[in-house]
């Protein structure tokens, strides 16, 4: 089976940089943000909860992550990062 791409939306994008730099612990922050890329290359599907169709969310760590895949272009979009308090 192929990898799946992983890309984030810039919404995405922004949402991990503020967590970060918002973070007491970055090191979990990344920890938890390169699981999620690893565990959505090798089966987006199976690792994520479905929330809405074709919206799933994982989560790890400090982070939820929600998404949509691509099966037919092996590609995976996360659309969204949080941080719940």
């Amino acid at each position: 089976m192929s990898a799946y791409a992983v890309e984030l939306t810039p919404e995405a994008e922004n949402n991990l940089i503020e967590i970060w730099l918002d973070a007491t612990d970055r090191v979990e922050v990344t920890e938890s943000e390169t699981a999620i890329h690893g565990l959505l290359r090798s089966d987006p599907i199976g690792q994520g909860v479905p929330v809405a169709e074709g919206l799933y969310k994982i989560v790890r760590g400090p982070l939820v992550a929600f998404y949509s895949v691509d099966d037919a272009q092996q590609r995976v979009e996360i659309d969204r990062i949080w941080r719940p308090s």
